[in-house]
């Protein structure tokens, strides 16, 4: 799905670079103007600002990867529908729309929510049927799908290794590999956030697992700290699409700070991104899987 819209304005210019800064621009755009409708707790608005100033999805608009430059929006698109808990038929079919792109965008990331969205429907015995249909039905329209797209252009069955190729596990050095994301984690997401993230998962688990649309997005989440682990990137873009959601849960759950926002001030912020965007170069290029030797990693570890 992005490398098509990334099409459309390789017509009108060549630079391949460039297009990829507009185009990022215009999704986060887009995404800010449907997020501050739809999201209107002053909880929200926080967790955005929060949200953007993340070291890792501060510049992640600047790279092509598609889970850094349109996947982060489905999860919070998801979110809203599943936390407005879906009864009627159109409710689920929005919901399944939405898994539909998911897939188109990145597939690995679309098959992760769809077990996280399957497996709380299980625990809380909630809408079983519905969500299990819902994902059936997304999945099988984008192998349809998929398979008329392949033929249109005469191209290779090849969605196996789509799947696998987001994938660099190695547990041969499951312990340098996790150390080594940990030091990134603290990089780019954060010490003190990150102690943020989990001290307040914890102080707030039994109010969290207790909602499934929260739920959701933990397991969401958790799949991916585990996945980032065992890949051991020093740059933890793969969780870039859980960020978001995890921080709209927690924050709505604290209720002892002040906080007042309007969201004309949003309008310097994309007056600084836009500047971000365009003049700040791709860092994942330069710190994803910096080393694959295991001792330069242990070494990298420690400075």
């Amino acid at each position: 799905l992005y490398s098509h819209f990334l099409t459309i304005l390789n017509q009108f210019s060549n630079i391949y670079y460039l297009n990829v800064k507009i185009l990022n621009f215009l999704i986060f755009v887009v995404f800010i103007f449907w997020y501050l409708y739809f999201f209107r707790q002053k909880s929200d608005y926080l967790a955005i600002l929060i949200w953007l100033f993340i070291p890792t999805v501060f510049h992640s608009f600047n790279t092509s990867d598609p889970g850094m430059s349109l996947g982060y929006i489905f999860p919070v698109i998801l979110f809203y529908f599943l936390d407005k808990e879906p009864k009627k038929l159109v409710e689920f079919f929005y919901i399944g729309l939405t898994i539909f792109f998911y897939f188109w965008t990145k597939e690995t990331s679309a098959l992760f929510f769809c077990a996280s969205v399957f497996f709380p429907s299980l625990i809380f015995k909630k809408k079983i049927f519905n969500f299990a249909l819902t994902i059936f039905l997304s999945f099988s329209t984008f192998l349809i799908s998929y398979i008329i797209y392949i033929n249109f252009y005469g191209a290779p069955f090849n969605l196996i290794d789509l799947f696998l190729s987001h994938q660099n596990t190695n547990l041969d050095n499951f312990f340098i590999g996790s150390l080594y994301f940990l030091k990134g984690l603290f990089l780019w997401v954060g010490l003190g956030l990150c102690y943020f993230l989990f001290f307040n998962l914890y102080k707030y688990k039994k109010d969290l697992f207790r909602n499934y649309s929260s739920l959701v997005i933990i397991i969401f989440f958790s799949i991916y700290f585990i996945v980032s682990s065992v890949n051991g990137s020093l740059f933890p873009r793969y969780l870039n699409e859980c960020l978001l959601p995890l921080l709209i849960i927690i924050l709505r759950k604290i209720k002892s700070y002040k906080f007042e926002f309007k969201k004309i001030e949003f309008i310097p912020l994309l007056i600084i991104f836009f500047f971000t965007i365009f003049f700040v170069k791709d860092i994942s290029i330069t710190t994803n899987n910096l080393f694959s030797n295991p001792f330069l990693k242990s070494v990298i570890i420690f400075f």
